[in-house]
């Protein structure tokens, strides 16, 4: 009798320590497969700033008269990774803005075309937008910029400066 108690307690307990084994086992199993993912998106994900400085909201003025700027584009730089689908706009006192984007700016202002999405720019790379000032929206936003991009496998990614110049990256789109 004592001889068979012995046997169940000894099984109650290798069972619940391949059970307590299993448990973490899945545990770790979970919690590589996110650790995995994560290096996977930080590797492919591309990170889209503004570049330079800009003394106040206001000083953001230029004029697009056909092909030709008056004012300076606003810089912003592809980093790590190339970004495709390329959009964004910005609030400038109450009134919002589609930003139309240009790649290659010369010292006179002209660029070939600017358009509402750039479809692909890659890493280390300068890419300039305008806006027309005519075509205004108003709203109740702050003054900010937002750019919407997207990395090589379709993955939405947004970058947004909010009125006090703090840039921020994230997953995601806004609109």
């Amino acid at each position: 009798m004592i001889e068979n108690n012995f046997y169940l307690n000894w099984s109650f307990w290798n069972l619940l320590i391949l059970l307590i084994t299993l448990i973490i086992l899945i545990w770790y199993t979970i919690e590589t497969h996110r650790i995995a993912n994560q290096s996977i998106e930080t590797n492919l994900r591309p990170i889209i700033l503004r570049s330079g400085i800009i003394e106040s909201w206001v000083s953001i003025k230029f004029k697009k008269i056909k092909k030709i700027i008056n004012g300076s584009p606003i810089p912003f730089l592809v980093s790590k990774n190339i970004a495709t689908s390329i959009t964004g706009f910005i609030v400038i006192n109450n009134y919002k803005y589609t930003l139309l984007f240009g790649c290659q700016i010369s010292s006179n202002g002209i660029t070939t075309s600017y358009r509402k999405t750039w479809g692909w720019i890659k890493p280390d790379n300068y890419i300039y937008a305008v806006f027309d000032e005519k075509s205004g929206i108003k709203t109740t936003k702050q003054n900010q910029i937002i750019i919407n991009y997207k990395d090589i496998e379709g993955n939405n990614y947004h970058t947004i400066e909010n009125k006090n110049w703090d840039q921020k990256s994230f997953r995601g789109k806004l609109s």
